[in-house]
């Protein structure tokens, strides 16, 4: 076995002194074109989780390519154009070993630990960084996600009374409907009022008959029979309003009807979508965008097609005389929203970043080959651009 070449390449780069003092001057104004130093036989790994050799690094030296820096009170122009750069962590020794072979429960224990070593500054990687500012950003997160659906007086109107508001909308325009209406209606009436449920709230107030009540319970059922879907994780366990807002969210996500374009599938948004570009429905169209543009900000793009994407093609509950019509010029006009998997429609859709959509291009509807990692693949990605 060779030895590990640690090295730092650094071509045609040269230090000059802006300042021009001759106390500026130090071994680093006369460095060489490269220095390279062997040791740590042992620190050689399998290829298969190496990184790129330094050996294989050439980038083009550009003479025009500089940055200024400070070192103490002297301010250093430098051209790293050709710079390569390798470090290698080095595993412990003699009164350390004991470090490679202790789990720390927390990071308190651990850099307690490691400070009454003694062995200097305790200098934190980038992942204990991301791990601390983590708790922040979920907290963060979780707490504008309970804003957003408790509501903010004279700030922001609740997402659980959107859900009651759009039910009632829906249930007045059942009212007069007739023929087919009545069907698109109905299913659209039940996915809201089962959203409501999932969440854990009451639908009493709404009035609904026994057959809108049937639909939305059955819809439940099969929600709560997919555990990955309805169970909450991570922050959305902190609270109840949280896992409200986790299981109401899942099954807005429509995650049990994936890739669906069916009539009737098409058919409940595009009521949705009917009835919110009623005049006496105004507020809650403005509402539900508003809810989708906060998403938005927050978020990755939709994975899912919503009502809002419907708009354009309704002009009222009279529009579901003509579904199959529709639906033929929506899908002639818009593509799939997502990679593999996904619902077409949602209410409420999940967002969907490019690793997952990278991951989905490449195993959909495919089983991840034995020995293979997501990592690796993605490393494998990154290099081959």
């Amino acid at each position: 076995m060779g030895k590990v070449k640690t090295s730092v390449t650094l071509g045609f780069l040269w230090w000059f002194c802006v300042i021009g003092s001759a106390a500026c001057l130090g071994p680093l104004d006369v460095l060489g074109y490269e220095s390279v130093e062997y040791e740590y036989e042992r620190l050689i790994r399998l290829p298969n989780i190496n990184d790129e050799r330094i050996e294989d690094k050439a980038p083009e030296y550009d003479p025009d390519y500089t940055v200024s820096e400070m070192f103490g009170s002297c301010k250093v122009t430098l051209n790293k154009s050709g710079a390569v750069t390798r470090l290698d962590v080095y595993p412990f020794e003699e009164e350390n070993e004991w470090l490679s072979e202790t789990l720390f429960t927390n990071r308190e224990w651990a850099i307690t630990e490691l400070m009454s070593s003694g062995e200097g500054e305790l200098i934190p990687s980038l992942d204990s960084v991301n791990g601390a500012v983590k708790v922040f950003n979920d907290g963060l997160y979780a707490s504008i996600e309970a804003a957003i659906h408790e509501g903010v007086v004279d700030v922001f109107p609740s997402r659980r009374e959107f859900f009651y508001d759009l039910a009632e909308a829906i249930k007045d325009s059942l009212m007069d409907a007739t023929g087919e209406r009545v069907e698109h209606l109905e299913s659209a009436l039940a996915f809201v009022a089962g959203a409501l449920l999932a969440g854990g709230n009451d639908v009493s107030s709404l009035e609904l008959s026994p057959v809108v009540l049937q639909m939305a319970e059955n819809e439940v059922a099969r929600f709560d029979d997919d555990v990955y879907l309805s169970t909450p994780v991570g922050f959305y366990e902190w609270e109840p309003e949280l896992k409200e807002v986790y299981r109401q969210d899942r099954f807005s996500q429509n995650g049990t009807r994936l890739k669906d374009k069916s009539p009737e599938e098409f058919g409940r948004y595009l009521a949705m979508a009917a009835v919110m570009v009623t005049p006496d429905a105004s507020d809650l169209k403005m509402r539900y965008e508003n809810y989708l543009a906060v998403y938005g900000g927050l978020r990755n793009p939709l994975e899912s097609y919503t009502p809002v994407d419907l708009f354009d093609f309704v002009t009222g509950p009279e529009s579901l005389d003509d579904v199959m019509g529709i639906r033929q010029e929506f899908l002639m006009e818009k593509e799939d929203p997502y990679v593999c998997t996904g619902a077409f429609f949602a209410l409420f859709p999940p967002s969907r970043g490019r690793d997952s959509d990278y991951f989905s291009d490449l195993f959909c509807g495919v089983a991840v080959p034995p020995g293979v990692g997501f990592m690796d693949v993605l490393i494998s990605g990154i290099r081959d651009r």
